[in-house]
Formats: structure tokens, C-alpha cells, sequence
């Protein structure tokens, strides 16, 4: 639904029921018979640097790479264990 973010998944303040509610319908209309269960909320963190993308194998990180939408901009490298 990122290409939806403003109207189908953010909802900027929590305390204005009538947007978040519309946010919420506007969701479960672009989901149609894919949704399944109910809604989960979790606050919005702003990135302070480039978001990494990770892949594991049997309990070990084998990748580390930029995000596809933003291929350019690479994550810092690990420090420390």
C-alpha cells in the first residue's frame, strides 16, 4: 500500500478519529478480498539514515543492501558486534 501511503495507510494524528477512520476504509476498499483480520497501528519513525534491506540464512545475516526505492542511497556500515 505505499503508493497508497497518504490515503490508505498514515494516519498523521491518532486523536482525529474521522481521518483515521477514513484512512482505515480507504485500506480495507484497496484490499478487497485480500484482507484478512483486522487493522494493526504502530507509530511512524522517520529514518535518520538510508533503510537497509537484510537477508538470513539459517540465523545469519548473508546481505545487506539499500532499498529497492532508493537504490542509491546505501546503508552505513555495521559497527561493533
Amino acid at each position: 500500500m505505499k503508493h497508497y501511503w497518504h490515503e490508505a495507510a498514515f494516519i498523521p494524528d491518532l486523536a482525529d478519529g474521522e481521518t483515521a477512520w477514513k484512512v482505515a476504509s480507504r485500506l480495507r476498499h484497496l484490499r478487497e478480498d485480500d484482507f484478512v483480520g483486522g487493522f494493526v497501528l504502530r507509530r511512524y519513525e522517520r529514518l535518520t539514515s538510508a533503510e537497509a534491506r537484510t537477508w538470513w540464512v539459517n540465523g545469519g545475516c548473508v546481505v545487506v543492501s539499500s532499498h529497492p526505492d532508493t537504490p542509491e542511497r546505501l546503508p552505513a556500515p555495521r559497527r561493533g558486534p
